[in-house]
C-alpha cells in the first residue's frame, strides 16, 4: 500500500462502505484524512451499531464533514437492506429518507441513489411519509431510488438529467423537470387524484413498467399515452 500514489488512496477508498472509509484513518499517518476526500459515500448497515439512534448520528456527522470539507463529493449511496440491521430498521430509514437524503444534496452531488430493501416489501413504501420538501440542488444530474414516496417535482433540480425509479409510490399531481431526459419508472405504484400536469419538455427516453398491482391499472397506462404523446 505505501507504493501507491497519494492521489489513489481516496479513489480506492471510495469502495468501502462508509463506516470502513473512516476506519482507515487508523492505519497510518498518511491515510489520516484519505477518507474527507473521497469522491464517493457508500453507507450501508454498520455492524456493532447497538441502536438506530448510533447509526443516525453516525450517517449526521459524515454527511456535516463532508460539507464542511474542502474535497467535492461527486456522488452518495443509501444501501439500506433491512436483514443486515441488527436494530430497528424503521427508524434509520425515517431518518435517511426526512433527513439525510436533503443533507447529502447540500453536498454538491451529481449523482444520490437510495435503495431502501425491505425483508417484506408490501405496502412498505406507502406506509413511508412524504417528505415535506421536494429535492432541491443545482448540482444533481442523476438520481436512483427504490421504495420511496415521491411526488415527482423536482423543478428544484434544474441540472437532472436521469431519473431511475423502482417500486416507488408515486402521488403526482404533477410532474416537472425542465433538464429530465431520461426517465426510467419499474414496478411503481402510481396514485392520482386527477388529471395530472406534465412538464418534460426536454425527455428523450421512457422506461415505463406497469404492475398489476397498481392503484389503478387503467389509469397508469393512460399516464403513460400521455407521456409518449
Amino acid at each position: 500500500m505505501d507504493g501507491l500514489l497519494d492521489e489513489l488512496l481516496p479513489v480506492i477508498v471510495s469502495f468501502l462502505p462508509a463506516h470502513d472509509a473512516v476506519r482507515t484513518c487508523v492505519l497510518a499517518k498518511r491515510w489520516r484524512h484519505v477518507w474527507t476526500s473521497a469522491p464517493a459515500l457508500r453507507i450501508t448497515a454498520v455492524k456493532g451499531f447497538r441502536s438506530a439512534d448510533q447509526f443516525n448520528r453516525f450517517v449526521d456527522r459524515l454527511l456535516l464533514q463532508r460539507r464542511q470539507g474542502l474535497c467535492p463529493l461527486e456522488s452518495c449511496e443509501f444501501n439500506m437492506v433491512e436483514s443486515d440491521f441488527e436494530f430497528d430498521w424503521s427508524l434509520c430509514v425515517e431518518h435517511v429518507y426526512l433527513y439525510s437524503l436533503h443533507s447529502a444534496l447540500q453536498c454538491n452531488l451529481q449523482s444520490l441513489s437510495c435503495h431502501f430493501m425491505p425483508t417484506d416489501p408490501t405496502d412498505f413504501a406507502e406506509d413511508l411519509q412524504e417528505p415535506a420538501a421536494p429535492f432541491l440542488s443545482n448540482h444533481i444530474q442523476r438520481l436512483q431510488l427504490s421504495f420511496i414516496r415521491s411526488s415527482l417535482d423536482f423543478s428544484g433540480c434544474p441540472r437532472l438529467l436521469d431519473l431511475q425509479m423502482h417500486e416507488c409510490v408515486i402521488l403526482a399531481d404533477s410532474i416537472v423537470s425542465n433538464s429530465l431526459q431520461y426517465l426510467s419508472m419499474s414496478c411503481c405504484q402510481l396514485y392520482m387524484r386527477h388529471r395530472t400536469s406534465i412538464s418534460l419538455p426536454h425527455l428523450v427516453r421512457l422506461d415505463f413498467t406497469v404492475l398489476a398491482r397498481c392503484h389503478s391499472l387503467k389509469a397508469c397506462h393512460r399516464w403513460r399515452r400521455h407521456l409518449l404523446g
